[in-house]
């Protein structure tokens, strides 16, 4: 079972890929940068994606799967 980053956790921001909503892309795009460090302030698991905010950023959303961590 692959474990999940827990609140709190760092991640690095390595870019976005295909993914099939425009507006998780655009936060992306518009609020982070390409080997910066962020810090996890919610994470929710859902049925197939994984959403986050950030510590940095406040209530905008992203996927987990633009980012690398240790699980």
């Amino acid at each position: 079972m692959k474990k999940w980053p827990q609140v709190g956790a760092k991640i690095t921001y390595k870019g976005i890929h295909a993914f099939w909503f425009n507006d998780i892309i655009n936060n992306a795009r518009e609020n982070l940068e390409i080997d910066k460090e962020y810090t996890i302030r919610t994470i929710n698991v859902l049925s197939s994606w994984c959403s986050i905010t950030l510590e940095e950023t406040g209530n905008i959303v992203y996927s987990l799967n633009f980012f690398d961590y240790e699980a």
